[in-house]
């Protein structure tokens, strides 16, 4: 069984810290309602909900705001597989934007 830490113990911030992270489990602490999901070809303002518990991927740093995680998340709460690269392989996923002072406090990270 994976063991996670709370990300504000091990993470600093800033985009070096991000790029360490890429594909990296991470597990959410509290319920997030109305995340702001990633669009960059429509470019909407679409939001999801994600479970208490839920595990994602960081998959990068926003490509704008460095200071933002996107992390991808499998449909409606369904586990998680073991990778990133498997997560993206079913097509079925949803990245959410994170700023960094909410992935600190509402995340933890798997530690290997």
């Amino acid at each position: 069984m994976a063991a996670f830490k709370h990300a504000k113990f091990t993470f600093k911030g800033g985009t070096a810290a991000i790029k360490a992270l890429v594909g990296t489990r991470v597990r959410v602490r509290q319920r997030m309602e109305s995340a702001l999901l990633f669009d960059p070809i429509q470019n909407t303002q679409k939001t999801t909900d994600i479970k208490l518990g839920a595990i994602g991927f960081v998959t990068n740093p926003h490509p704008q705001q460095l200071d933002m995680l996107l992390v991808a998340f499998p449909p409606d709460g369904s586990t998680a597989p073991a990778t990133l690269a498997a997560l993206t392989r079913t097509n079925k996923f949803s990245v959410i934007v994170v700023n960094s002072p909410t992935f600190k406090e509402w995340f933890d990270i798997e530690s290997v």
